[in-house]
């Protein structure tokens, strides 16, 4: 065992070396924002479905802090756009690495030109600009642009980055780990156990468990001895600290023993964008989907490709095979060194059958499933004494089946059946009293090919490669409903995370004549449109990235607009800088490329703060002409309302 220990060990730290091996040292780099070292967000940290891209740099509510370029190069890509890194640029080097510097409010002035022309050319503000290699050079240490709160950025800071030649992301802390302080130990706050499999038992039950941790200097300790059967994954639930701010950081590095062989280790130095949705897979997303808490898996589930892992035996997965008590240890480890330990005993359980019959008078049973990976799981409350023995069911194909209870967890019998994608069971039921409970209809979806679903009022399109593995997909159509105007479903659930965007298209009544159609999800107890749509004859459709309860609905209310720095017919005096109008739309969204202002003939630039629902145009020096002008607005949403204001203004 030890053997196999100290050689595992010694090819991790070899990876690490070549990992940053090819990194300049960081003398060669000046750090971009001087004097500000305190960092709200770490590399790699876990953010909704991507890692954290480069660092957070705090300007403590400060905007207009000059930024500067931590080494020689010139400008290739220049963004201006209401989402994302906001007002962004980007810097190639003469050593093949590339910076980026996110949520400017402005450029140099040099750069500020190339966009406002690019523009006026195209009238549209919204810009992604890749710019020849002479045309802005750059030294290092130069003042670039200018620290902001632009894009999805809810306070004012600098996102950094430096990016490998070929775009993949790396860690800056490895070019500036001397400007950081860092002495203080990670924080675990949970460990979970996740059965895996059919077989699976976590005291007892087929069931995700997790417990709190008790604490001993440096040491976590898992309260007593844990019995389990069959594959098992653990799941931490964890943050790190830096010295110098109160933030929840990202920990990069991390290893799972058993007893003293080395099962799991995580490694997260680089990751290109095409990886980061492997974060879904990378943590318990079912778990976090209902309750927020990300617990991170120190096992490597089915369809998660992130080169980030290094695992023996099954993927990191637990799996005992004698009765003696086993010793866990999970190793957390920031980049400054910092660890901290998890310890705890697993032992074997040996097999249960479900306790004996139980009277719950003359109370109706009542039935739930859920579909587990390659698991179905049926719940029943107040079973009958025949439930209590066994539920016999029929296949899709006409054959019967029995299952008997796996376990009772409080007062429910819970039954366990595989699924078989050749075969799905269609219903069970009482063989004394004859209840019968129908499935929906279950569809299987496969990660290596193109999968087209059609149903009852909905069509459903998988592209290669937008499931992480192959699903036991439950979807559940309705009729058209007279309250709705077209189709309602449900495809899975929103707890199964997706690699990419898959298309839906719901029906929509034939008699029905208007365009304004939009499919929505419901989510928050709210409906709420789904991305951008199209209608083809009675059907609407739109991509989406989650799974769920959709429907079809019209929208026929347009977007509001009103001045709000600003009324109509006033003036504008000699020191303001900016005009201001209120957006919003309740319903489908503003479609951010749809906005246009004019200035009597001249179109200008108004930039969309979809955080605040207003679009600004600031003039930046390029005032216009005294006198009266007129003020022309147009804005459409989601479901291709559109509406068009006229205003007048003095300047």
């Amino acid at each position: 065992m030890y053997g196999k220990r100290i050689i595992f060990d010694i090819l991790l730290c070899l990876l690490a070396l070549v990992s940053v091996s090819f990194h300049p040292p960081a003398e060669e780099y000046v750090y971009p924002i001087e004097s500000f070292y305190s960092i709200a967000g770490t590399f790699g940290e876990l953010r909704s479905n991507h890692f954290h891209a480069g660092i957070d740099i705090k300007t403590y509510n400060r905007i207009g802090i000059p930024i500067r370029a931590v080494t020689d190069g010139y400008v290739y890509r220049l963004n201006d756009m209401p989402g994302g890194y906001g007002r962004a640029i980007y810097v190639k080097h003469s050593d093949g690495n590339f910076s980026v510097y996110g949520h400017l409010s402005r450029f140099i002035d040099t750069l500020e030109t190339i966009m406002y022309e690019a523009q006026v050319e195209d009238e549209q503000a919204m810009q992604n600009l890749y710019l020849p290699q002479d045309l802005v050079p750059v030294a290092k240490g130069q003042v670039i642009g200018y620290s902001g709160n632009s894009g999805s950025s809810y306070g004012p800071h600098l996102h950094f980055e430096i990016r490998d030649k070929d775009e993949r992301i790396l860690n800056p802390f490895v070019f500036f780990k001397g400007y950081f302080k860092d002495k203080t130990r990670p924080r675990v706050q949970k460990i979970a156990f996740l059965p895996l499999d059919m077989q699976s038992r976590i005291k007892g039950k087929c069931e995700r468990w997790e417990t709190n941790l008790t604490r001993s200097g440096v040491k976590y300790h898992i309260p007593g001895v844990i019995p389990i059967r069959g594959k098992v994954g653990l799941a931490y639930q964890a943050y790190d600290l830096l010295d110098s701010a109160p933030n929840k950081c990202g920990i990069n590095y991390a290893q799972l023993f058993l007893d003293d062989s080395l099962l799991f280790a995580f490694r997260l130095d680089t990751f290109g964008f095409d990886e980061t949705r492997n974060i879904n897979v990378h943590l318990d997303y079912a778990h976090f989907k209902k309750t927020k808490a990300r617990f991170q898996k120190a096992f490597v589930s089915n369809g998660n490709i992130l080169p980030a892992y290094q695992t023996t035996g099954d993927k990191g997965v637990l799996v005992l095979q004698d009765s003696l008590v086993h010793n866990i240890r999970i190793v957390l480890q920031d980049f400054h060194g910092n660890e901290s330990v998890v310890e705890g005993k697993v032992q074997k359980a040996a097999p249960t059958s479900p306790l004996g019959k139980r009277n719950y008078g003359s109370r109706n049973p009542d039935l739930a499933y859920e579909i587990k990976g390659d698991m179905l799981h049926v719940k029943v409350k107040y079973p009958s004494s025949s439930m209590q023995e066994a539920l016999a069911g029929q296949y899709q194909s006409g054959k019967n089946f029995v299952i008997s209870p796996a376990y009772m967890d409080r007062n429910d019998w819970v039954y366990v059946m595989p699924l078989n994608r050749f075969d799905y069971p269609a219903f069970v039921e009482d063989t004394v009293s004859k209840m019968r409970w129908d499935f929906d209809p279950i569809e299987r979806v496969f990660p290596q090919q193109n999968n087209l679903i059609q149903k009852e009022n909905v069509k459903i399109y998988f592209p290669y490669q937008s499931v992480f593995e192959p699903l036991h997909l439950r979807i559940r159509t309705d009729s058209v409903s007279e309250r709705l105007l077209g189709a309602e479903f449900e495809i899975g659930n929103e707890q199964i995370p997706l690699r990419e965007s898959y298309m839906i298209g719901g029906e929509v009544k034939a008699s029905t004549q208007t365009d304004h159609w939009v499919l929505a999800r419901w989510s928050k107890n709210k409906w709420s449109a789904v991305g951008s749509m199209r209608r083809t004859g009675n059907y609407v459709y739109a991509r989406t990235r989650s799974f769920g309860r959709f429907s079809v609905m019209k929208d026929t209310i347009p977007p509001l607009v009103r001045p709000s720095n600003f009324v109509n017919g006033g003036t504008f005096s000699a020191t303001d800088q900016e005009m201001i109008l209120f957006v919003g739309d309740k319903f489908s969204d503003i479609v951010s490329s749809s906005i246009s202002g004019r200035l009597g003939e001249q179109w200008v630039p108004f930039k969309y703060d979809y955080k605040r629902d207003r679009i600004i145009y600031n003039w930046k020096g390029r005032r216009p002409k005294a006198g009266k002008h007129i003020l022309q607005i147009r804005v459409k949403d989601g479901a291709g309302n559109i509406t068009e204001k006229q205003f007048t203004v003095n300047f």
